[in-house]
């Protein structure tokens, strides 16, 4: 059977502004539920100032991805400026590391939000013995968020948007009652000043390889900028979906630079709360816990 390779097949355009703004701030916008803790562990009462540090690399890094996406609205993000910058080689291995990435990423956050839900579900916490084999509630969980959402993604792109824009909507409006809940009536600012005080652990702490350049509480909060970036991660989605995006050259830079601003302010805004209410040592009690 003759094929006309001249036939072009081309991806749905079924995303609009509120869908690519869904998709970067739904990769982003709940990480720094997974690293509060874990950075107050380490950069104690200045965990803002380590978020705010971080921020400028993602700040600069979703700056690039506006432009390049507008450049180049193509489906492949990463990869596809990786072959316009050096050539197929340099595309094959972007391509290859930002797969990596998603893998990472998938099983790192699908724990944590497992985690979170062990909370609220207590039983989650526990394990269950097939056959003798022992399975962790919380991963079994994770296992079926991950498929809940595959299932929704093969469905279609319009189906998998819809449903990211009605749960970012949902948390942008929890976590907006949340804080200003949470200002008003929780927030101590004379214990927010309080941890001010504490610039960096000044304990050492297993799994950090100190350098001893210098002291032990300001490599802890250097180390806990580095793990401050993990709330950053994800804002190349946006560019992923570019050839599934209404009106590209338009949405996609307006997309990133909305989800940079929300992002940024969330993740502040809740790391500040949290040392006002909590305070620094409270809330690093729980930085292993997923």
């Amino acid at each position: 059977m003759d094929i006309d390779m001249s036939r072009s097949v081309s991806l749905k355009r079924e995303i609009g502004l509120l869908g690519s703004f869904s998709m970067g701030f739904a990769d982003v916008g709940a990480d720094v539920f997974l690293a509060i803790g874990i950075v107050a562990l380490y950069a104690a009462g200045f965990s803002p100032l380590a978020f705010l540090i971080a921020s400028i690399c993602y700040i600069t890094t979703g700056l690039v991805y506006a432009e390049l996406s507008e450049l180049y609205p193509y489906a492949g993000g990463a990869q596809v400026y990786g072959t316009k910058a050096g050539g197929d080689i340099l595309g094959f291995l972007m391509g290859w590391a930002i797969l990596l990435d998603y893998v990472l990423n998938i099983g790192l956050f699908s724990i944590a939000s497992a985690g979170y839900l062990s909370f609220i579900f207590p039983w989650l916490k526990g394990t269950i013995n097939i056959n003798g084999i022992v399975i962790s509630r919380i991963g079994l969980a994770a296992f079926t968020i991950v498929i809940g959402l595959i299932i929704i993604n093969i469905i279609g792109i319009k189906e998998s948007s819809d449903f990211n824009i009605a749960l970012v909507i949902l948390t942008i409006v929890t976590e907006l009652l949340v804080l200003s809940l949470g200002f008003l009536f929780a927030f101590n600012m004379d214990n927010f000043i309080e941890q001010l005080n504490y610039f960096g652990n000044v304990d050492p702490i297993k799994y950090v390889d100190y350098t001893g350049l210098l002291d032990v509480k300001t490599e802890n909060f250097i180390y806990g900028v580095t793990l401050a970036m993990s709330s950053y991660i994800g804002i190349e989605s946006i560019a992923q979906a570019a050839e599934e995006t209404r009106n590209p050259w338009k949405h996609l830079h307006r997309a990133f630079k909305i989800g940079i601003v929300a992002v940024v302010f969330f993740t502040l805004a809740f790391s500040i709360l949290a040392l006002g209410v909590l305070g620094w040592e409270t809330l690093s009690e729980e930085a292993y816990n997923p």
